[in-house]
């Protein structure tokens, strides 16, 4: 089967996501999964549930980048099995960053912050360990560094293992997400 993820990976889209998903596979047991993502983000708890999410399946699956990834798309691009980008799409990491700082900033608040910034960079950087084969320090500097991958850099740093060209009219198959609104 052949998904689109074109959007914000939130709370919200993360549970439709994953709702289709699931039902996808418990109604096709053994078929293959394949998603094209476009996801320039997203929140830090969500993307990571949708990457466990996926690492859990019992099916092959393969994220497939459309055009560009980056922050919590990048975090959905790891959770499969085998990846792909299109030629002339980006690829992008960061370190955990937080919004929404409302209100006056006491020092309690700016530790707490900084604890989940933290906590947000460590959960990344096993993430790329894991999917990608990456030592600690590798990971870890892909992050400080805020690194933009060309297709050919994400395949020799093992982001993705190949560079395909998928057009959308190909697809048999193909489930838009209803994302953001």
């Amino acid at each position: 089967m052949k998904f689109i993820f074109d959007g914000q990976l939130n709370e919200r889209e993360a549970r439709i996501f994953m709702t289709e998903v699931l039902a996808f596979v418990q109604n096709n047991p053994g078929e293959k999964l394949w998603v094209g993502i476009q996801c320039m983000g997203g929140s830090p708890a969500p993307a990571a549930a949708v990457f466990e999410f996926l690492r859990g399946l019992p099916v092959e699956t393969h994220g497939h980048v459309l055009g560009s990834v980056y922050s919590g798309g990048t975090t959905l691009l790891l959770g499969f099995k085998t990846r792909s980008v299109t030629p002339n799409a980006m690829i992008g990491v960061h370190s955990g960053r937080l919004t929404g700082i409302n209100g006056e900033l006491t020092e309690e608040r700016a530790f707490d912050f900084l604890n989940q910034i933290q906590a947000i960079n460590l959960q990344l950087i096993r993430q790329l360990m894991d999917a990608t084969g990456a030592d600690e320090e590798t990971a870890t500097g892909w992050i400080r560094k805020s690194s933009f991958w060309t297709p050919e850099q994400a395949v020799e740093n093992n982001i993705v293992h190949s560079i395909e060209r998928h057009e959308i009219k190909e697809m048999k198959q193909v489930r838009i997400l209803p994302l953001n609104g």
